[in-house]
């Protein structure tokens, strides 16, 4: 049975994000069936709301790749400001 979902994922807003997300879909052979992005207002990041469907264990691991996708991103921007405050390039 196909369940619609919706998910919603809050992202830094930098250049290839969005690519990095939607890539998540399409490299599983997952449908998306609308997707809006809108940046926070007085911050860096910007609200990512999916639309998909698929049965339970399909939207599972499309939320779980969108987390881990997520956290990576974080991590990465961490290691960005670590190094330019060390003043490394």
């Amino acid at each position: 049975m196909s369940i619609r979902r919706v998910i919603s994922v809050i992202v830094l807003n930098e250049h290839g994000v969005l690519s990095r997300i939607s890539g998540l879909f399409a490299g599983r052979g997952y449908n998306i069936d609308t997707l809006t992005v809108a940046p926070i207002p007085g911050t860096e990041l910007s609200r990512i709301s999916i639309v998909t469907s698929g049965d339970e264990r399909v939207l599972e691991q499309i939320v779980k790749a969108a987390t881990q996708a997520n956290t990576d991103l974080q991590s990465l921007r961490k290691r960005r400001i670590r190094r330019k405050r060390n003043g490394a390039s």
